[in-house]
C-alpha cells in the first residue's frame, strides 16, 4: 500500500493520479471493505456512545467518529501513557491545517491568522474507535484517560 498522504499533498498540493480509477485489485478490496461498512458504522457508533456517557464535560459528539476528539491540557503526558499501556491514542487534529507539515505558510495559512483553531489544536487528541475494539478495551482507554485527566 501507498502512503495516505503524499508530500505533495502536504504543502498543499494535488497528487497527479487524483483522478485515476481503481486497479482491479484494489476494487477486489474496496468491495470487500463495502460489505463491512453497517457493521462497523454500528460498532464505531456505539464506541462513540460509550465514550459520550462516560466522558463528562466533553463535547457530546454522536456518529460514526473515525476517532472520537477531546481536548487535554497536556497532550504529550497522555500519549505517552498510553504508549507505556499499549493504547492508540492519537493527534489527528494537532493543526490548524491538515495534511500539512511545518510551515504552514507552505498550505497558505499565516500562523496567528485563527488564535482559536491554533489553541484547539495545541490540545487536541483522538481517542479510537476501530471497530474491532471489545467493551473491555473501551473500558481500558476511558480508564486511562480519566487517570490522566485527574493527574493534572
Amino acid at each position: 500500500m501507498g502512503k495516505a498522504v503524499l508530500p505533495i499533498e502536504k504543502t498543499g498540493g494535488k497528487a497527479r493520479f487524483i483522478n485515476w480509477r481503481y486497479s482491479p485489485a484494489l476494487a477486489q478490496l474496496l468491495t470487500l471493505q463495502l460489505s463491512k461498512v453497517e457493521r462497523y458504522t454500528a460498532a464505531r457508533e456505539r464506541i462513540v456512545t460509550t465514550y459520550r456517557q462516560q466522558l463528562s464535560g466533553v463535547t457530546p459528539f454522536s456518529g460514526p467518529l473515525l476517532r472520537h476528539p477531546l481536548q487535554v491540557d497536556n497532550p504529550g503526558a497522555l500519549l505517552k501513557a498510553a504508549r507505556q499501556e499499549q493504547i492508540l491514542i492519537g493527534r489527528w487534529y494537532d493543526r490548524t491545517i491538515v495534511p500539512c507539515q511545518e510551515p504552514l505558510a507552505a498550505c497558505g495559512y499565516e500562523t496567528g491568522s485563527c488564535p482559536q483553531a491554533e489553541q484547539i489544536a495545541h490540545g487536541a487528541v483522538n481517542l479510537t474507535t476501530y471497530p474491532l475494539l471489545t467493551d473491555e478495551q473501551v473500558e481500558q482507554v476511558l480508564k486511562l484517560y480519566k487517570q490522566q485527566a485527574s493527574a493534572i
